[in-house]
């Protein structure tokens, strides 16, 4: 039930969450998704698990992961933000952009 709502969410909502294929690739239109994808990436690069992560933060793994799916990652606080960017060794454009 909690999956279906998410899904509703993300289709109706402002980003309507979705996957344009362009030529054969994949390119995710959704902001909190695309965080959420560089944020695992950066984890990853790092050698990091979100248990990990979390303790460098001082936030829950479920937060973490959260983020990951590309939940919560919108209402993130500032702070929040420059821990993560802290923790993972980044800068806003990175964590925002991929790049």
């Amino acid at each position: 039930l909690q999956q279906e709502k998410t899904k509703k969410r993300r289709e109706d909502g402002p980003w309507r969450g979705r996957v344009e294929t362009v030529l054969g690739e994949s390119h995710v239109t959704d902001p909190a998704i695309q965080l959420g994808r560089t944020i695992r990436t950066l984890r990853e690069a790092q050698k990091l698990s979100q248990s990990e992560l979390a303790k460098k933060m001082g936030v829950t793994r479920q937060s973490v992961s959260r983020w990951e799916s590309g939940d919560g990652t919108l209402g993130m606080s500032l702070m929040t933000f420059h821990k993560l960017m802290k923790a993972l060794d980044s800068n806003p454009v990175e964590l925002l952009e991929g790049k």
